[in-house]
This record gives structure tokens, sequence and C-alpha cells, in this order.
């Protein structure tokens, strides 16, 4: 059963990152199409919970606090049907999560081949998106990308490049030889050069967040300096690349000129008008943009967009869940960090855990990714909760056995 659990994750994962869109061989639609392929994927767990139980780990009781709050606001939504779609999308992820633990402890080998698939699905979808750019010319910021078709904006692409340089930094930090180590970093190469051209600034401040963490993660304090004075150096030279582009300088003078980031700033604003209105149970997942745009944004922002979403991942749970269920929400994402970050010394693929949570947490600063149950935001919030899980099966927790005396042993057996 785990090798089953651990094959079927890897097919899940390999159509999570494939370049087409999500298919829907059971006809449900493209709102819950995700949704069911990660309830079958994740099959094997529900027969091995139904035969002994939910494994059990340090991170379960903020999960399931999360979960609780989460199903007691539903019938307060203000759009339920939506809501209902949303609700049976987290037990997906619930269940994805379990998976993931389960495979970690169970078979853990699974785990390495899912990140490496992840790493490979990225650098096919960069060829495509280099193609695509280069035919509508290398220094042109493109909003929608034709190709590849299931990842059409330049916010995924760039976020799925720091994904992949998370991974490619741990494999770094841990590899012994000169060979593997120097392939690595000719894939992070490249994976900069085209994160640089993608344009997205959030993506930017991602990966140099990464390197930064990267490089002191798991290292003693008096060790740091050196590793971290590279980063910054790194850091500083790609920062040097995106200058030398017209469509570069115009996106980090928007940074130091009169009133940077304007349009999130006025979302966060109104987002905060939002919550305040609806404090406790929120608006209902995902109704977000039912409610803000008439309501709260009615006019184009100076970007001619008027905000789907809150551009903050937090401030976004908030005004959906309400303040309560946005605070066990905080506090589930501050055990994931810990927990991933007492497990950074260890091998390859908890750092790179720990690299992945990190990456979704500094771009979920200054954005929503996960504002559709289908399609590619669908798909990065399961990338999320399967990492989640990795880093709680490494959190078990040990039942000791009952120590029976000896002397008693051999009396009943006398």
């Amino acid at each position: 059963m785990p090798t089953l659990q651990g094959a079927a994750l890897i097919v899940l994962t390999v159509l999570l990152i494939q370049p087409r869109g999500v298919p829907d061989p059971f006809g449900v639609g493209a709102p819950l199409a995700w949704t069911v392929l990660c309830l079958v994927a994740t099959v094997p767990a529900l027969v091995e919970t139904m035969r002994g139980g939910l494994p059990s780990t340090r991170l379960d009781p903020f999960v399931w606090l999360y979960v609780a709050c989460f199903l007691i606001v539903f019938p307060f939504s203000l759009g339920r049907y939506t809501s209902a779609v949303w609700v049976l999308s987290l037990i997906a992820n619930v269940l994805v999560y379990y998976a993931a633990l389960r495979t970690t402890r169970e078979a853990p080998a699974f785990i390495g081949a899912i990140l490496l698939t992840i790493v490979i699905g990225v650098a096919v979808l960069q060829i495509i998106a280099v193609d695509f750019h280069l035919e509508q010319g290398l220094l042109t910021r493109i909003a929608d990308y034709d190709r590849p078709q299931g990842w059409s904006g330049y916010p995924e692409l760039g976020f799925l490049v720091c994904v992949q340089l998370a991974i490619l930094i741990a494999i770094a930090r841990t590899a012994t030889r000169a060979a593997p180590r120097l392939a690595v970093s000719l894939v992070m190469i490249i994976g900069v050069v085209e994160l640089v051209f993608l344009f997205s600034r959030m993506a930017w401040v991602t990966a140099g967040v990464l390197f930064g963490v990267g490089a002191v993660v798991g290292r003693p304090m008096p060790r740091m300096w050196k590793p971290a004075l590279g980063a910054l150096l790194l850091v500083a030279a790609i920062g040097v690349a995106i200058a030398q582009t017209a469509t570069g300088r115009s996106l980090m003078n928007a940074w130091t000129g009169p009133n940077p980031s304007a349009g999130r700033l006025d979302i966060w604003k109104r987002t905060a008008q939002m919550i305040a209105d609806h404090p406790l149970a929120g608006v209902g997942v995902g109704n977000f943009q039912a409610i803000f745009e008439p309501v709260y944004n009615p006019y184009l922002n100076e970007d001619m967009r008027r905000g789907g979403h809150a551009h903050n991942l937090w401030l976004q749970q908030a005004a959906e869940s309400g303040v309560v269920v946005a605070a066990v929400y905080v506090i589930l994402w501050v055990a994931v960090v810990v927990f991933a970050a007492q497990r950074s010394s260890g091998s390859w693929i908890d750092k790179a855990a720990l690299l992945v949570v990190v990456a979704f947490g500094v771009r979920s600063m200054g954005d929503f990714m996960f504002f559709a149950t289908g399609g590619a935001q669908g798909r990065l919030h399961t990338l999320m909760w399967l990492v989640w899980g990795v880093i709680a099966g490494h959190t078990a927790v040990r039942r000791t056995a009952l120590a029976v005396p000896a002397a008693t042993v051999q009396a009943v057996s006398a």
C-alpha cells in the first residue's frame, strides 16, 4: 500500500506540473476537476486510514483546528455553493497532506522522486515559455503566455521557477561530489536567467530570499557570514542584470517612486474595510471577488484592473473566513515553518521542504495564488499541502511501548 500511494502521488505530481490544463476525465467541470483527481490519488491513504486510523504528528492539532474552524464558518457564507466547492477542495488537500505524510514515513524514496519530477517539469515549462517569449521579444513583459497553456501568467511561471530553485539549492547544499553540484549549479543559473526575463517582481524578491535562507540554513551561527555574503553578492549581481533592460529598470523604479506598490496598498486598505464589515465569519470562502469588486472596489485601479483577490494570503483568509479562522491559519503557518526549520540540518528533502515553504510564504505576502480551486491556482494550493505533509511526516509522535519487567514475564510463563 505505501508503494501504491507513492506511485499515485508521482502521477498526481506529473498532472500538477504538466504544461496543459487540468484534465477532466470524470466530466465534473473546471472548479472540481482537480479536486476529484486529488481524491482519486489519495485512495490508498484512505484505505490505510480505515484500517489503522490516522497517523499522529505534532502538526496534526494545528491542521485539525484550522479545518474545524473552516467548517464552523461555512454555514454563514454569502454564497454557499461556491463555498461548498472550496470545502471539498480543502478536504482533498488535507487528504493529499496525509498521503504525503504516510509516504514520507513508509516510502521516502517516492518523495525524492516527486521533488525531482517538479524540477524536471518546471524545466520543461521554462523551455516552452522561453520559446513563446522569444516570438514576442525577449525584453517584452508578457502578461499572459499562450504557451504553456496550463500556466498562462508570468506570476505563476515565476513562482514555479522559485520552487525549482528551492529544491536545487537544497540539493546543492547536500551534494558532496563536484559533478552533481556543477550540474545543479548550471540548472540554477539557467533558471535565474529565465526568471530575470519573466519580469515578475514578486518572483525576484522570493528568489532573493531563497538564496539568502538557503545559504545559512542548517549552518552553525559562526559559519553563516561567508555564505550569507556570497548570497548577497549573487542577489546584487542579479539586480544589476535586471537593471540592464528597459523593462527591468521601469519595474525596479516602480519600487522607489513616489507611490510604490500603490495598487496593492489600496487593495489591502479596501480589504481591511471588508474584514471590518464581516469580522467573525467573513463573506464565505471563494466569495471574495463577488463581494469585493461591486461593493469595495467598483472602479478600475491605476493598473486597469479591479483586484480580484486581496494580494495577500492571510488577508484573503480573514476576508473570506473571518479573523478567528485567519488567526488559526497564521498559527498553522508558524507551526509548519518551525517544524521545518527544526529539520533543516537533515537531508536534502528536509532542506527542500523548508525552502519551498519559505517560497510560498514570501510570495503570499504580496500575492494570493490560490484564488481558484481548479487550474494553475488549485494545483499550486495542492503543492503547498503536499510539502506540508512531507514536513509533518518527520514530526512523528512516537508511541512508547509499555515495558513489562522480565520477572513478571517469567512468572506468567511459570
